[in-house]
């Protein structure tokens, strides 16, 4: 008789428990993100500036809206940087390898630890590097060891002095409690400063549309050149990024 009452009661419970289920709302309980003061808060103290693009006036240049820099990058890396800049000379040709290399122009450097990117192109933990080119080496955020950063990348070609070349749009700084804020002008209907910095990533992953118009022109390139440029899939790209980090390592 007591095992069926407590039976009867758990039933009881349960039905209720089930019930309220049914009647109470279905809450959106948002991501926690900063508020526009606390960014502003922020930007003051810790120098969190905006940087403009630099464009050449006596060159013409396409304006594009964010998604479109985003299909035209290679991936966003979440990273800590582990060096201070650095310069290293641009050896454009053989005869540049008998200059001083005092007397070439240089590109401004930083070497970083992956901690994850929006396309899963690196493994976690990879030591790559990234440049700045010759139009961001005064208008770009200088970050300092030990600092997180979100920037675009754009792969280096097999020679080139640098793995990769960045700038500052689609640059984040991350705080130390881990949420995002924006080193450039974000698109009004593109914001994601103040979100954490897993979410912004997530944010600047490709759509599948995206990721199809990118990966078009990568093979056009790699049939017009037989192979020379350019990949047909992106586990292909993987593992041309595998072998220049290892050819790096080597030299």
């Amino acid at each position: 008789m007591l095992k069926k009452r407590k039976l009867i009661i758990l039933t009881a419970v349960i039905l209720l428990i089930t019930l309220s289920l049914l009647v109470i709302p279905n809450f959106n309980f948002s991501e926690q993100t900063l508020s526009d003061d606390e960014i502003e808060e922020l930007r003051v103290s810790k120098n969190y500036k905006i940087y403009e693009a630099y464009y050449n006036p006596l060159m013409s240049y396409e304006v594009i809206s964010m998604r479109k820099h985003i299909e035209r990058s290679d991936t966003f890396i979440y990273c800590e940087v582990v060096s201070n800049l650095y310069r290293v000379p641009i050896i454009m040709s053989e005869e540049d390898k008998e200059k001083d290399p005092d007397d070439l122009p240089k590109l401004i450097m930083y070497d970083i630890k992956v901690i994850s990117d929006s396309e899963g192109l690196y493994e976690k933990g990879t030591i790559t590097n990234f440049a700045y080119g010759r139009a961001n080496q005064t208008n770009a955020p200088r970050p300092k060891v030990g600092e997180k950063i979100i920037i675009p990348i754009t792969l280096g070609e097999k020679n080139s002095t640098a793995q990769n070349y960045s700038g500052c749009r689609g640059y984040y700084y991350i705080t130390e409690d881990g949420f995002g804020i924006a080193a450039f002008k974000e698109d009004e209907e593109y914001t994601y400063s103040g979100k954490t910095a897993e979410n912004i990533l997530a944010a600047l992953k490709k759509t599948d549309e995206e990721r199809k118009a990118y990966l078009s022109e990568k093979i056009e390139s790699y049939e017009k050149t037989n192979g020379e440029y350019g990949f047909n899939s992106i586990d292909m790209l993987r593992k041309q990024i595998k072998e220049r980090l290892s050819s790096k390592k080597e030299s």
